[in-house]
């Protein structure tokens, strides 16, 4: 820049030339941090961050670090001028976040203010748990887990054999299985919730696992009770499934000797008796149990099989006439004959087999078997007659 007078021009002078010249506020005073551990929120207050060269406080900008209780990330939010405090929610148990705030005007923010806030976790007040049930294989044990708290508590279980972990066992309830057979047994309940140090309690031991008590019904006998005549025994009901079932038979109450299928026939010596059977039921970690079944009536005697005799041959006086019995049962039976001439018994003529003779001219012959057996019904038979008897 020149300057010209009367007297000449002046020297020559540059003007000074400076950039525009913007600040931002300063650092919001923070006056206030506090945590509630049990709901797991932080609060900061500040005093108002003071502007420069007029430039007004448009808002705070705050933000926290870290992942909270829900997963979330870090996270930052502007509020109103106005704001002097933000609240945090939903901490992390466990957790530290860095808690900060700054003023915004219009030509930018201004200094960060930072805080931390920490989170404990808390300790659960654990109940004292115990098994109510009676420890017996098969029977139903169930865990009382006991007063936990604070309230609501998520629990856990596992039981254990003589202090041994059962594998699968995990649910409130356990039956003892025969694995089990006198070892005594406890149940671990383990209770958590979110913010708080998960605990364990144990209970006390119970006495130690007694058999099982099988379930049963009375068993019940089908069929007729006479000799030869098969009888058929129902075990009804037993359980827990599978259950291994056996079978005695009885006469008058006394064991018959190898009658100890699920089927018998009574024999000559039980007619007049009456019968029954013992069903026995085993099962590995409980205890035996026989169910005897209700008697039947006397056992009768038996019914022969008997069919009708014929007789092969001519009848002729010399010719051989047989007599064929068919089949008589159950055998062995004991058959006798008797040979007649139209109805009248011949005398000695007891065999299988008969010759005609001159006194049996014009005369019909016929022969009646006679069928014995022990504690059968003797049965009589008597064939057709043939042709009259010829010379």
């Amino acid at each position: 820049m020149q300057t010209i007078t009367a007297a000449g021009t002046s020297a020559t002078a540059s003007p000074g030339i400076y950039p525009q010249y913007h600040t931002v506020p300063d650092a919001p005073v923070v006056t206030a941090s506090t945590t509630d551990q049990s709901a797991r929120t932080a609060t900061i207050t500040w005093t108002a961050s003071h502007a420069f060269e007029g430039q007004p406080i448009t808002g705070y900008r705050v933000s926290r670090n870290g992942t909270d209780a829900a997963g979330s990330g870090p996270w930052s939010t502007v509020i109103p001028a106005s704001s002097r405090s933000q609240t945090f929610t939903n901490l992390a148990a466990g957790s530290s976040y860095t808690l900060t705030v700054r003023a915004l005007v219009a030509g930018g923010e201004g200094y960060t203010r930072s805080t931390v806030a920490s989170f404990s976790t808390g300790a659960l007040a654990p109940g004292t748990p115990k098994i109510v049930g009676t420890a017996k294989v098969g029977a139903t044990l169930t865990a009382d887990p006991g007063t936990w708290s604070p309230a609501p508590v998520a629990f856990s279980y596992q039981w254990k054999a003589d202090g041994v972990a059962l594998s699968g066992a995990t649910a409130r309830t356990y039956q003892p299985s025969s694995a089990t057979l006198g070892k005594k047994i406890t149940v671990t309940v383990t209770g958590s919730k979110t913010a708080y140090t998960t605990a364990s309690r144990t209970t006390a031991p119970t006495a130690a696992v007694v058999a099982g008590t099988m379930t049963s019904t009375t068993p019940t006998i089908t069929g007729i009770p006479r000799v030869g005549v098969k009888l058929t025994a129902d075990p009804g009901s037993w359980g827990p499934a599978p259950v291994v079932i056996a079978y005695q038979w009885k006469a008058d109450g006394l064991a018959l000797s190898g009658a100890t299928a699920s089927t018998y026939t009574p024999s000559s010596a039980t007619v007049g008796k009456v019968i029954t059977v013992s069903v026995t039921g085993a099962k590995t970690g409980y205890a035996s149990a026989s169910r005897t079944s209700g008697g039947t009536a006397a056992v009768a005697v038996g019914l022969l099989t008997a069919p009708s005799p014929t007789v092969s041959g001519t009848a002729k006086v010399g010719s051989t006439l047989t007599a064929v019995t068919g089949a008589w049962g159950p055998s062995p039976v004991a058959l006798t004959y008797q040979w007649k001439a139209n109805g009248v018994a011949i005398a000695g003529a007891t065999a299988t087999s008969y010759k005609p003779t001159s006194t049996t001219v014009g005369k019909k012959i016929t022969v009646t078997v006679i069928g014995k057996k022990t504690g059968y019904t003797t049965s009589i038979r008597t064939s057709a007659p043939t042709a009259a008897v010829v010379r």
